[in-house]
């Protein structure tokens, strides 16, 4: 099954699209996972003719979203996609399913579609409630796809990275990287994350912070208090994005990495040296501290870390 998929990404683009009727999909859907591999090999070049014109198909399809077998619900989930804006309205009601399976799918699928899926905005929004983290994560994935520019679904993403749970929290702050490069608003509702109760959404934030950009320079002011953070691994974090937004912090930020490296914490000394040695010869004056550290520390990754950013800064012995 696998090797089909691999040739059903090429196949894809080049057969001509017809409407099958659901009895016609249904069987093969079922001739998939018949032993005759020629048998296989037809039903999916026939099932990757369905296109927007299948709307028959769509009810089987979502169908077998419950299927055992993970790689008959991705292909289901990928024709989904193709057949496009046609599918929206039974995948929206799919989001209200009893199956997680089916509503996780569902929300895949939408965000395949992106913005002919518009009209399922407000029950991805529901979907961001569900029970499942699963189908939350999926669903603020596919809120983000859809529209892309944000025009919409801003609010909803801004409240739930006010309010929602932990992981759904998280799935906000990943899912917001991508626009955050081209939708300036987004930059100012991702730096409110650095104050985020739990500390692994502050660092998450952080990271995509950095990995931002430019656009991100707009959240200096906020990783600038995350300096004063509670948590070591957190001021270490927005140290080093703060410096690779904008080099002229390296003094302000050079004190703070000295001292972590005596943080009773593995990962917060690991942290403050690497980034230390990313530095390279400006942090000189953490020297000392890293030989210190090169010579005694217990971890042998601390110990390791502190080599690495011996040699970066030019630092012998």
């Amino acid at each position: 099954m696998r090797a089909f998929l691999i040739v059903a990404a090429l196949l894809c683009v080049v057969l001509p699209a017809r409407a099958q009727n659901a009895n016609e999909v249904r069987q093969l859907l079922r001739q998939l996972k018949v032993k005759d591999i020629s048998d296989r090999q037809e039903a999916l070049r026939e099932l990757l003719k369905l296109g927007p014109q299948s709307k028959e198909a769509v009810p089987v399809l979502i169908e077998a979203f419950a299927d055992k077998d993970a790689e008959t619900r991705q292909l289901v989930t990928n024709l989904l996609g193709t057949i496009g804006k046609t599918a929206v309205p039974e995948l929206t009601e799919a989001l209200r399913s009893d199956t997680q399976l089916t509503r996780r799918q569902a929300s895949i699928a939408l965000a395949k579609i992106g913005p002919d899926a518009a009209g399922a905005i407000d029950a991805l929004g529901e979907a961001m409630c569900d029970k499942d983290g699963e189908v939350r994560g999926f669903a603020v994935a596919a809120l983000v796809k859809i529209d892309p520019l944000l025009k919409k679904v801003l609010p909803v993403l801004n409240d739930a990275l006010k309010n929602g749970d932990k992981e759904g929290r998280l799935a906000v702050v990943f899912a917001l990287e991508e626009p955050a490069g081209k939708v300036e608003a987004v930059v100012a509702v991702l730096a409110a994350g650095l104050k985020d109760k739990d500390k692994n959404v502050r660092i998450a934030t952080a990271a995509i912070l950095g990995r931002v950009g430019d656009p991100a320079k707009a959240a200096l002011p906020a990783l600038k208090e995350a300096l004063r953070d509670g948590d070591g691994e957190v001021r270490v974090s927005a140290a080093q994005v703060l410096i690779d937004l904008d080099p002229k912090q390296v003094d302000a930020v050079i004190p703070l990495l000295v001292k972590s490296l005596s943080d009773g914490d593995v990962p917060v000394r690991r942290g403050a040296a690497y980034v230390l040695g990313q530095i390279g010869p400006a942090a000189k004056e953490a020297g000392a501290a890293l030989l210190k550290l090169k010579k005694d520390d217990a971890s042998a990754e601390v110990r390791q870390a502190a080599i690495l950013a011996l040699s970066k800064i030019n630092v012998e012995k």
